[in-house]
């Protein structure tokens, strides 16, 4: 984002990319089995989670570039509001910095 924005670009949810991953090592792992299953020979199963950051935002990028703008949120709110430690916020020298801190709500875990 630029030193004029006036919010920062969105992060899609928490754990975003783990979830990603997640579900590409499992994948992956999937397709491992399955080699093993047809060929007896084993595969070693790798992902990198950067790479697959840089993958599955690729469309956001891509928007930008095309656009001239990263898609922005209409409301500046925090995620989860009472937890400073998620949200957008910027510095004194008009950079931004990004939170995902998450935290469990309080209310409703011992039920």
């Amino acid at each position: 984002m630029g030193p004029d924005a006036d919010r920062m670009a969105f992060m899609p949810a928490g754990a975003y990319g783990d979830n990603i991953g997640g579900m590409t090592i499992a994948g992956g792992i999937a397709a491992a089995i399955a080699g093993r299953e047809r060929t007896g020979e084993p595969s070693v199963v790798d992902v990198s989670l950067l790479g697959v950051g840089a993958w599955v935002t690729q469309f956001t990028v891509n928007l930008a570039l095309f656009t001239g703008q990263a898609p922005v949120r209409d409301n500046k709110a925090t995620a989860a509001p009472g937890n400073p430690l998620t949200g957008s916020y910027r510095t004194s020298d008009g950079r931004w910095l990004q939170f995902s801190m998450l935290q469990p709500p309080a209310s409703g875990m011992n039920s």
